[in-house]
């Protein structure tokens, strides 16, 4: 176990050795979509981004450079993407946090890699980054040829104003207004403030959404909101 970057959520740390081999082996997901559009809803199913899965992974046994495992790794992304078309997703979020960090050049090459590979499976694509401004990576992040970006607009504020320079204006900007950490502290005034700007560039491609995901919030918050 080891805490989920800078949070105290704690989640399971996959552990790859050089040989390691990928496949699709959870239903779960498949399974909750399904659920979901027979209750008549609309889903965005989220996944961690394979960059951010290797990142964070751990390498066991003999040293080797864990981004040779990409190629491998790929395939079933693109899988899981053709199986979430076929149950009727049209919008995945794929979570690439790792893109807020001061990556080496090596892991900025494998997004432009892996994102272009996957740029031909189905679905609509929106790279989410959270907990941190995107910084020297910004260029990298809104040329990655997806459907659109979501930025963590609490954490760091002053990204806004650079990715409304830089984001083409056919793509989603996802801005993450509401803190994932503590859902009741929005000012609704200063957060309209900030986003009449992006109304105007990007009109309805301005998505509004929480910084990160809820599942960081403290418990207590979700007892009070059930």
């Amino acid at each position: 176990m080891a805490e989920w970057l800078d949070t105290h959520y704690h989640t399971l740390v996959p552990e790859f050795s050089a040989d390691q081999t990928f496949a699709l082996s959870w239903e779960q997901l498949f399974d909750e979509v399904d659920e979901a559009h027979a209750s008549g809803h609309q889903v965005k199913p989220v996944l961690i981004g394979p960059l951010t899965y290797l990142w964070l992974g751990k390498a066991k046994g003999a040293d080797f450079d864990k981004l040779d495992l990409l190629e491998r790794l790929l395939p079933v992304y693109g899988e899981i993407l053709n199986r979430l078309k076929a149950q009727g997703v049209e919008w995945v979020q794929i979570d690439e946090p790792i893109l807020t960090l001061d990556l080496p050049q090596a892991w900025k090459n494998a997004f432009e890699r892996a994102y272009h590979i996957l740029q031909y499976s189905p679905l609509k694509k929106l790279v989410a980054t959270y907990f941190n401004g995107l910084a020297d990576n910004l260029g990298l992040a809104v040329s990655l040829p997806v459907d659109g970006l979501h930025i963590d607009a609490v954490r760091a504020p002053e990204q806004l104003g650079q990715v409304l320079d830089r984001l083409p204006s056919y793509k989603i900007l996802s801005v993450g207004l509401v803190n994932g950490r503590d859902v009741w502290r929005c000012e609704l005034e200063q957060a309209l403030a900030q986003l009449q700007t992006a109304r105007e560039r990007f009109g309805d491609n301005l998505w509004v959404s929480t910084s990160c995901s809820l599942h960081i919030a403290p418990e207590r918050q979700w007892v009070i909101a059930a």
